[in-house]
């Protein structure tokens, strides 16, 4: 028992021979960061930008604990805004800045409990961090309306532009790498088309066709799950991520039309968002003897009265049919239309619906070889047919478009555009457009032609898109047809700051 009192005494004086007390306590002192005030809450809308200026100050603490103030040096620092969702697990941090001010926009899951966001200052000579902290809620409905701009990279890689007006500040804003940040994971092999969906029941959508697959990120919060892919939509699920080259929506009533590059066409069900499947093998009762299968042109056109159908172009037997369907169990129902009106024997560069039922078809007759411009009124061929000259243009055409309510053809040819203006005697011709309202337009590389006119309150603008050839240079046209003349046009706005457009839509 005695040997263990004696060790803490042998201890204790190892102790002071090592250590001598020279009696200074003249320490530096200990800078520490403070904030003069909070940093407020906050409750934004998602996408919009969030401006905090924290006001910092450091106190020197002394050894008589009193404190002193002293300049505070941004230099001295570094900084980290993270965010962190209330409920623990449930999302990774997320880094919204590593500056001393927070100026960016918020692009965090819409979600209705607010965010933790942590502000951390730290020292570069200690390392030593002190954190501040506040909460922002994040809403939906950033944009009450928007124009949707699908946009493609020089490898193929796909991202998605939307330009709207805000709703808290009205001011037009441009947000670009939507589908990027959405998480959609398929943007690669170049974009093919993007189309807002809407109906009763359905979470609006933004459904995005590129050339590895097509699916959708929701309207509010533009965002992407796996389960948001196409084959999901499907009456008959599917393991394949399928492709489309486009969705072709003629009236309320009438079948959506899913087109692949095959020439197969799946309707979908206007209100119901259920796809199914392909339509492209005729019965012996409509072919007369045994099966046969189809092979659509990547047009619909005919009708917006879902009871008439809508026209498709059989391009392996080489004539026009219709199809109709239920708009409740959307049953598809091919129709073979009388001999006048199957257009036989044709080539068919582009066909589509303009206004009062009438359609505009224009192709090469494969019999006389000669180029022809077809009007349609629901599934009947009028007659009076213009010959189209010089139609031999039309083999050098890359884009389409019909506009409305004129029903004026427009193609670029040798990237510029071109319209097809009748010459009155039964025959027409292809000439370059005019703009009236600018003199000297020289167009960029042309990269898409379409229209837009769904929306009641949206102009019918012809609309054209070109590219300069970097991120950035793209530019919109909106164009206005003269209503007598489709060779003069005037530009009605212009859109700037864009990447290379290849498909439009908006909500």
């Amino acid at each position: 028992m005695k040997y263990f009192k004696i060790l803490p005494l042998l201890l204790a004086g190892a102790m002071g021979a090592c250590y001598e007390d020279k009696g200074s306590y003249d320490y530096a002192a200990i800078p520490e960061v403070q904030l003069e005030n909070p940093i407020e809450n906050a409750s934004i809308m998602r996408g919009q930008v969030l401006t905090r200026t924290p006001d910092l100050k450091t106190l020197l603490k002394k050894t008589d604990r009193s404190t002193v103030d002293t300049t505070f040096n941004p230099d001295d620092y570094t900084y980290r805004w993270t965010a962190y969702r209330r409920t623990k697990g449930e999302m990774a941090p997320v880094e919204l800045a590593t500056t001393q001010n927070l100026d960016t926009n918020i692009y965090l899951p819409i979600h209705q409990d607010p965010y933790r966001v942590v502000y951390s200052v730290t020292s570069k000579a200690t390392n030593v961090s002190r954190e501040f902290m506040f909460n922002i809620t994040i809403t939906a409905g950033r944009f009450s309306s928007a124009w949707l701009y699908l946009t493609e990279e020089d490898d193929g890689t796909v991202d998605l532009m939307v330009r709207g007006t805000e709703n808290q500040t009205n001011e037009t804003i441009l947000e670009s790498g939507v589908l990027e940040r959405s998480g959609f994971p398929y943007r690669g092999g170049g974009a093919k088309f993007v189309y807002y969906y809407s109906a009763n029941g359905i979470t609006p959508r933004i459904i995005v066709g590129t050339g590895e697959a097509t699916g959708y990120i929701d309207k509010d919060n533009f965002e992407w799950n796996d389960t948001r892919m196409a084959r999901f939509m499907m009456a008959l699920p599917a393991a394949e991520n399928y492709t489309f080259d486009k969705i072709v929506w003629l009236a309320d009533a009438a079948p959506i039309h899913w087109i692949d590059s095959y020439g197969n066409i799946r309707p979908m069900g206007a209100s119901a968002g259920i796809i199914y499947p392909y339509y492209n093998v005729l019965p012996p009762g409509m072919t007369g003897a045994g099966y046969d299968t189809v092979r659509m042109a990547p047009f619909v056109a005919g009708s917006n009265n879902f009871s008439v159908g809508q026209l498709v172009y059989d391009m392996k037997n080489k004539k026009m049919m219709t199809y109709k369907g239920s708009a409740g169990a959307l049953t598809m129902n091919p129709d073979v239309l009388p001999p006048a009106n199957q257009l036989q024997d044709h080539e068919i560069y582009h066909m589509q619906f303009y206004t009062s039922n009438r359609s505009s078809v224009v192709a090469k007759n494969l019999n006389d070889g000669k180029y022809y411009r077809y009007i349609y009124f629901g599934a009947v061929l009028q007659p009076g047919a213009e010959e189209i000259t010089n139609g031999q243009l039309l083999d050098q055409a890359r884009y389409f478009e019909c506009d409305q309510p004129n029903g004026f053809f427009y193609t670029v040819i040798d990237n510029k555009l071109y319209a097809f203006r009748t010459n009155m005697n039964g025959t027409g011709t292809l000439r370059e457009v005019r703009v009236t309202n600018r003199s000297n337009v020289t167009f960029d590389e042309i990269t898409y032609l379409g229209r837009y006119w769904a929306i009641t309150s949206t102009r019918p603008y012809v609309m054209l898109a070109t590219y300069a050839g970097s991120k950035g240079s793209g530019k919109l046209y909106y164009l206005q047809p003269d209503p007598t003349e489709p060779l003069d046009v005037t530009i009605e706005n212009e859109i700037t700051d864009l990447d290379r457009v290849k498909s439009v839509s908006r909500f």
